[in-house]
């Protein structure tokens, strides 16, 4: 057995998902533990503005401890997001300990190409009224029809004169 202390951590990503000016998703426990000898003096540094982390700080000779991760999604755009939580012990064998954690804010009524629907023509055919179909940049290849449907297409950012690729539908 080690003499040293050894982070062990029960995950090393964790997914957040929402809804653009909804609810905050529900918490999820990180555990960690020391898995190795002496004591482990942990501390998590966290780097991004819409996770906190509870407790920031432990010590562990085996025993289990439990860290609450909270996301507020107050002011966060939609769209994927990341950061990486760093769990340091400078006397740990294997220092630090990286978790990344993601969150997916999501327009409520909006279905997205590719990473939901293969095509626009799928999107659009699972669209109900009043819905919204979120395009990647990409050169598309497909005939479209709306089937009568009111709804909006639209790219990701249609406004945004710094995105230099576009979205094209041949």
């Amino acid at each position: 057995a080690s003499l040293e202390p050894v982070i062990w951590l029960s995950a090393t990503e964790f997914t957040f998902s929402a809804f653009e000016g909804g609810t905050d998703p529900d918490d999820q426990i990180l555990t960690i533990r020391n898995s190795g000898g002496g004591i482990l003096n942990w501390q998590i540094n966290e780097y991004c503005d819409w996770l906190s982390v509870s407790p920031e700080s432990g010590s562990s000779t085996g025993e289990v401890d439990d860290v609450t991760l909270s996301v507020d999604i107050t002011g966060v755009t939609d769209g994927d997001h990341s950061c990486v939580l760093a769990i340091s012990d400078p006397l740990a064998i294997n220092h630090p300990g990286i978790i990344a954690v993601n969150l997916h804010i999501s327009i409520e009524g909006a279905l997205y190409v590719p990473s939901e629907y293969p095509t626009i023509q799928a999107a659009i055919d699972a669209a109900d009224c009043g819905d919204t179909v979120i395009v990647d940049p990409c050169t598309y290849v497909e005939n479209i029809s709306f089937g009568g449907k009111n709804i909006i297409l639209t790219s990701t950012n249609p406004d945004d004169p710094s995105v230099v690729s576009s979205t094209i539908i041949d």
